[in-house]
């Protein structure tokens, strides 16, 4: 394992990516859903919560792995022009959140105070396009795990791909995702405990997609240049 320039590059973005997934109005759901229970119940939207969160980690990891495997299975041919090709896959990989972002439905909650207004109002189907709120603590750990995003493959791509070509350069940039999707899980059951409904980074956390896509970007054009 070589770890870089790029590699560094890559593991910052996953921490931060990692962060701004966890704060994201859509994620805090259990959370609301375990207050307006009893005691017992909250507790267990809590675990629940916790172990989808780990099992989104776990999955998002896997497919990230997958497409290192293939991306790099294909530009290993270029040889010494390999860091080039790398970094052209990871901007084409940034695509896919701008797309999220243009295709994005009307947004359903932009900050966890809304989320509240709309779990006790009778007008929370227009604010759910996804339907979470029809949802039980359990079908939401189970969408959790096996909804993995796709936020982390350009990172691992990229950091594959610098230094000696290795998928085991990317380790860096997993602890990274991993350690901030725990620490953005803590954050959030403090937040709740101690009654907070103002969302911490709100202004970041609803424009993730956006600056998730333009950091990506970057990442590639390091990538291509650097290696």
């Amino acid at each position: 394992m070589s770890f870089t320039f790029t590699t560094g590059v890559a593991t910052f973005m996953a921490a931060g990516a990692a962060l701004l997934q966890m704060l994201q109005p859509e994620t805090w759901t259990p959370f609301y859903r375990a207050q307006l229970a009893n005691k017992r119940g909250r507790n267990r939207t809590w675990v629940g919560l916790v172990i989808g969160g780990f099992g989104q980690a776990v999955t998002t990891a896997a497919v990230g792995l997958l497409v290192t495997i293939l991306v790099l299975s294909v530009v290993a041919v270029a040889d010494e022009r390999t860091h080039l090709w790398t970094g052209v896959a990871v901007v084409v990989l940034s695509l896919v959140y701008f797309l999220r972002h243009w295709r994005r439905p009307d947004r359903s909650w932009a900050s966890a105070a809304e989320l509240i207004r709309a779990l006790n109002s009778g007008s929370a189907e227009a604010k759910d396009p996804y339907g979470k709120l029809d949802q039980t603590p359990g079908e939401i750990t189970r969408t959790m795990i096996f909804s993995p995003s796709f936020i982390l493959a350009p990172m691992f791509v990229a950091a594959a791909g610098s230094g000696h070509t290795a998928v085991a350069n990317a380790l860096p940039v997993i602890i990274a995702y991993a350690l901030f999707s725990i620490v953005g899980l803590l954050w959030l059951v403090r937040l709740i405990g101690n009654g907070t409904t103002g969302d911490p980074l709100e202004y970041l956390v609803t424009r993730s997609n956006l600056i998730v896509g333009v950091a990506v970007i970057v990442l590639g054009l390091v990538t291509a240049v650097v290696g």
